[in-house]
């Protein structure tokens, strides 16, 4: 079955895991369709802009999921992420590449190495909503897993800062206070607010 013009079922359910423990890693329907939205939505044009993708992980039944010690919770259980490369790409570029050109839901540059490109990994998920637009990196500290937010613009800010959310769309710069709204319409964009904007944020928002 096909998922997307270059992407198959199998390419999203393959697990040597899930082979080698005689585990059934197939997805209902409605994580078929889900996993066909990843497909079209992050893996196909991330496919037609730098060639091959290699999926290293997709879809993790539950009993996957136990099997490698992730949790049953995650977006890769619900048919909604998936862990690539792209052969010959520097990582660091290619999270680059889907931050500025994609809408995901979240985007998680994983164990990467400045200076080796060949190392780590990209995950991306993707939901049929308003995204998050959580760009992450993550790294090891003391044997432990660690996440850092990575740094985007907010219109009024000079600097890169990490945007938090406070409200619906709304964002607030943790470098220079100001708040903006995120704009998707083809990519994501982060535009300066409006009086309207602003009052909605000052009905809605306790703190604003």
């Amino acid at each position: 079955m096909n998922l997307s013009r270059n992407f198959s079922l199998q390419e999203l359910i393959k697990s040597d895991t899930a082979i080698r423990k005689g585990i059934n890693n197939n997805p209902n329907a409605e994580q078929i369709e889900k996993l066909k939205l990843l497909c079209e939505n992050i893996l196909q044009p991330v496919r037609d802009h730098f060639g091959r993708v290699k999926v290293t992980s997709g879809f993790r039944s539950p009993e996957l999921c136990l099997a490698i010690g992730s949790s049953i919770n995650s977006q890769h259980a619900k048919a909604e992420a998936a862990d690539f490369e792209c052969v010959g790409v520097d990582n660091a570029e290619l999270f680059d590449w889907i931050k500025s050109n994609l809408e995901p839901d979240q985007l998680i540059l994983e164990f990467y190495t400045p200076g080796e490109p060949n190392s780590g990994w990209i995950h991306a998920s993707w939901i049929d909503g308003t995204p998050r637009a959580s760009y992450l990196w993550a790294y090891k500290s003391e044997g432990k897993t660690k996440y850092k937010p990575v740094l985007t613009k907010a219109k009024e800010c000079e600097e890169e800062a990490i945007l938090v959310a406070i409200v619906q769309e709304y964002y607030r710069c943790t470098n220079c206070g100001h708040d903006t709204k995120q704009h998707i319409n083809g990519r994501i964009r982060y535009m300066q607010l409006s009086e309207t904007d602003r009052n909605f944020i000052k009905n809605h928002y306790k703190n604003g």
